[in-house]
């Protein structure tokens, strides 16, 4: 084709928190690398409150990538309804969480869909692209040969190999940020970082958990394979972030930045002799059982380097319950020794809990809460969320066979924070989020006037629904929380 193929990428839905999808920059990124045609990309961003259907309409794509978590699949099947309605014969992909868990229902259930990319998409993205680009002739059956995908063929729908996954993480190139909306998501501070009002962002350093936890459904894509991108790698990025961007805060979306630890020491070593420690602060995500006593310096280091908080997948303070979830790789002394050693280190120390499992019990549920409670001055903040079910995972299996879930409703699945749907016949409903409201007022204790005030304004400028209903609500859940401790 003499003229660049249109691709539109699709943000689905409004989210609670206001950050870029990186996985949208990663295509673009990858594409233009590596891809053999001339492209024109455009981002029809909803989280961002743009008229996707309006820039459908206008851009009049040749392809559509569409991002789908579990939240987003009904936004993202009414999007590619639209696409189809206004341009027939325009190639719509979906990828992400959702149809990597399931491929061939995802396309029996949602007809403008016409593949489904099944794992990490960067390779596979590209060869459906540059397939498409080279002639339409024989397209149907090259998608035979492309793996790691879900197509219709005669209206059979057909899953093609596993893909591999790629094994030099430091082949992907740096995301592609130029695609986003730079005056929603770069120049107005936010509290990416708890308790930090800055010009913030996040990344990734690695992609992976080896870890098998029956709520996680992050290794249905990385499949429990944790790979790296090089210090030199993550020191180009952060480079780019701060001097091209110029953001002052940066989260890491790692599941367990510090797997590697002689990796993470080379990092904040370079972050240190690049000076980024007076102009950058930074978070990570950890599991407890990966810092003992003997990581202390190391997170000395990290607190040198401009890490202000680590935040901990605690989940449950119910030894019983802690090791059916973590399949015996966490336990609460470890969750607790964490939490103290991160403290020692002058580093704040984020703690998240989840409520309302198959399973669980309410003696489950009181030791949780008591750890908290006893913590609660060690914390300098915590979240608790609600169970979400997410397809393929174990949890998921679990609420299946128990009839919990029947013929799923995908509008009822959200992100643990503002659901009110609990997944379990084994806890009182009631008393599952009576817990998770009362904790989540004591949580919003530890939030200073001011960074309350900090908060309220940037997110107003993002959603004022939604600020105004988060303040209704939170009056709300202080009068339920009078009325029944009165």
């Amino acid at each position: 084709m003499s003229k660049p193929i249109k691709i539109l990428f699709i943000n689905p839905r409004k989210f609670l928190y206001s950050y870029p999808m990186l996985g949208v920059g990663f295509l673009s990124a990858y594409l233009k690398k590596y891809g053999n045609y001339k492209y024109e990309f455009k981002l029809a961003d909803q989280n961002i409150g743009e008229n996707i259907y309006k820039t459908i309409d206008d851009f009049k794509p040749d392809i559509v990538g569409i991002t789908a978590t579990t939240p987003q699949i009904i936004s993202a099947s009414r999007a590619a309804d639209c696409v189809k309605a206004k341009k027939p014969d325009t190639l719509v992909i979906i990828g992400g969480p959702h149809p990597t868990a399931l491929p061939a229902q995802t396309l029996q259930e949602f007809n403008s869909v016409d593949i489904v990319t099944v794992g990490e998409g960067e390779q596979t993205f590209r060869e459906i692209v540059d397939s498409y680009a080279g002639g339409r002739t024989n397209f149907r059956e090259n998608l035979h040969k492309i793996n790691g995908i879900a197509f219709r063929d005669d209206g059979k729908v057909c899953v093609t190999a596993q893909r591999e996954l790629i094994d030099a993480l430091d082949d992907i190139p740096i995301p592609d940020r130029d695609i986003f909306n730079k005056a929603y998501y770069f120049n107005r501070p936010r509290q990416v970082i708890r308790g930090f009002s800055k010009r913030s962002t996040h990344m990734m350093s690695s992609r992976g958990c080896p870890y098998d936890c029956t709520y996680c459904s992050s290794k249905l894509t990385w499949r429990r394979k944790i790979r790296f991108h090089s210090p030199e790698r993550v020191l180009q990025e952060i480079d780019e972030l701060v001097n091209k961007f110029r953001f002052e805060a940066i989260f890491f979306e790692d599941d367990l930045f510090i797997a590697d630890k002689n990796r993470a020491i080379k990092i904040c070593n370079a972050m240190i002799d690049r000076g980024y420690k007076n102009k950058l602060i930074w978070a990570v995500q950890m599991k407890s059982n990966l810092i003992t006593e003997k990581d202390v310096d190391l997170l000395k280091l990290m607190k040198e380097a401009g890490c202000v908080q680590i935040e901990f997948g605690f989940e449950s303070a119910s030894e019983r319950f802690l090791k059916i979830i973590k399949k015996n790789t966490a336990s609460v002394q470890q969750n607790q020794q964490a939490l103290e050693l991160v403290k020692k280190a002058g580093i704040r120390a984020f703690g998240n809990f989840i409520f309302g499992f198959q399973g669980e019990t309410a003696e489950d549920l009181r030791l949780s809460r008591d750890f908290i409670i006893e913590n609660y001055k060690k914390l300098d903040y915590f979240q608790a969320f609600i169970a979400t079910p997410y397809p393929g995972t174990e949890f998921w299996n679990d609420c299946v066979a128990a009839g919990v879930i029947g013929k799923a409703d995908w509008d009822k699945f959200n992100m643990g924070i503002t659901d009110t749907d609990v997944f379990s016949n084994t806890l009182d409903k009631k008393q599952v989020l009576d817990t998770v409201n009362d904790l989540t007022l004591l949580a919003f204790k530890k939030i200073s006037v001011k960074d309350k005030l900090l908060w309220l304004i940037t997110r107003f400028q993002d959603d004022p629904k939604y600020v105004v209903s988060m303040i209704l609500k939170n009056i709300m859940r202080q009068l339920s929380f009078l009325t029944h401790t009165s």
